[in-house]
């Protein structure tokens, strides 16, 4: 729940961020995201909103950061 608070903060209370916030966020090129969303690899759901920009819904944001720190976590302590 706090990451998806952080998010929300970090997009001014917007439920969705743009793919190029995402590519920022996530420290990855904006066009391997869309690559990755065309070949069905990106865990994070994508969607369009009456135009061409890509969007994501904060909530599946966190959910994609939470489910790595928790595989991380899980790999540490192997």
């Amino acid at each position: 729940m706090k990451t998806a608070l952080y998010l929300l903060m970090l997009t001014e209370g917007r439920p969705i961020m743009s793919i190029d916030e995402l590519a920022k966020l996530l420290g990855k090129n904006k066009r391997t995201l869309e690559n990755k969303h065309y070949a069905h690899e990106l865990s994070i759901p994508l969607f369009k909103l009456e135009g061409v920009t890509l969007f994501a819904h904060v909530a599946d944001v966190a959910k994609h950061i939470d489910d790595q720190r928790a595989a991380a976590l899980k790999e540490m302590q192997k």
